[in-house]
């Protein structure tokens, strides 16, 4: 109990001041009311909360303290036990709605994430393309293969309790982990020297991410022709769309990647009013008056 008790701790010190005792209490309370808030809600986001898992599975993944752990025979169950602490709103809220498959998996995730074999990034060799090479830097630092066998599991997951909304909530979502180079930059050196120059630098970026977007969107798209999801192929477009207009942003606020990140976020919670197609052209205009810009200063 003490070492969880420490790992807790130390994970909270990373969201708060170490000394700041305020903080910290107000951060626990608003992790212990969110089964009051969501449980209003929860017949319609029931299925939507197996997705917080994957904080887990970031957070695991990133971890420099597992071999030290692993000095403890039963650091398995004490991996478990911090991770059940942190996620424990969402079990209470599975327990007292009687959904107790859905709890199940969510355990179950937990601890396959802790048994999962150690992935050696700096050795594995990703089929991106290397005009941009944020792809492999940002799937080498952040791990993000290992989101993706869980996409996979969400989709069937919808597809055996005919969710539709879990298998379009996994497209966006592989979308979203297609626009995390995206919010890298290069040096404006880099732009400089380019043998491209603006308009086709801009399409060389874009070119390379669609093709790289379409290597992780693989498995997604090859569940969905399994299962015969035809009409799912409707919204295969967002996967490409996600990352295109992520580079768009970039280019517009690369000296404020602040911007950058509140712009994007708001056009997606806004997709649903056609904001990304109604501000792509005026995006693709200062994107390339950037960068030719910064190629002849």
């Amino acid at each position: 109990m003490k070492i969880i008790r420490t790992l807790f701790l130390i994970r909270l010190r990373r969201l708060v001041a170490k000394d700041d005792l305020l903080a910290m209490f107000f951060v626990i309370m608003a992790f212990l009311l969110i089964p009051f808030f969501l449980n209003s809600v929860f017949d319609k986001i029931k299925n939507y909360l197996l997705f917080f898992t994957l904080e887990v599975l970031v957070y695991h993944t990133n971890r420099k303290d597992l071999e030290l752990l692993k000095l403890n025979k039963n650091y398995k169950f004490i991996l478990f036990a911090e991770y059940f602490i942190y996620t424990l709103p969402y079990v209470i809220l599975f327990l007292v709605n009687k959904e107790y498959l859905l709890g199940f998996i969510f355990a179950a995730l937990l601890l396959l994430f802790i048994n999962l074999p150690k992935i050696n990034n700096s050795k594995m060799s990703y089929p991106f393309s290397l005009f941009d090479p944020f792809w492999h830097i940002s799937f080498r630092k952040n791990k993000l293969i290992v989101v993706i066998p869980v996409i996979v599991f969400l989709f069937i997951m919808g597809e055996k309790s005919g969710n539709e909304n879990l298998k379009i909530a996994s497209l966006l979502l592989t979308g979203v982990v297609a626009t995390f180079s995206s919010f890298n930059r290069e040096s404006i050196e880099h732009i400089k020297s380019s043998f491209y120059l603006s308009k086709h630098y801009l399409i060389q970026q874009i070119i390379a991410n669609l093709k790289n977007t379409l290597i992780i969107s693989f498995p997604i798209l090859l569940c969905i022709i399994l299962f015969r999801n035809w009409d799912l192929l409707l919204f295969a477009p967002l996967l490409f769309l996600l990352p295109v207009l992520n580079i768009l942003f970039k280019y517009t606020f690369f000296e404020n990647t602040f911007m950058h990140q509140i712009a994007f976020v708001a056009s997606i919670g806004t997709i649903y009013f056609g904001t990304p197609f109604i501000i792509a052209p005026f995006l693709y205009k200062k994107s390339l008056t950037f960068i030719k810009n910064a190629q002849n200063a």
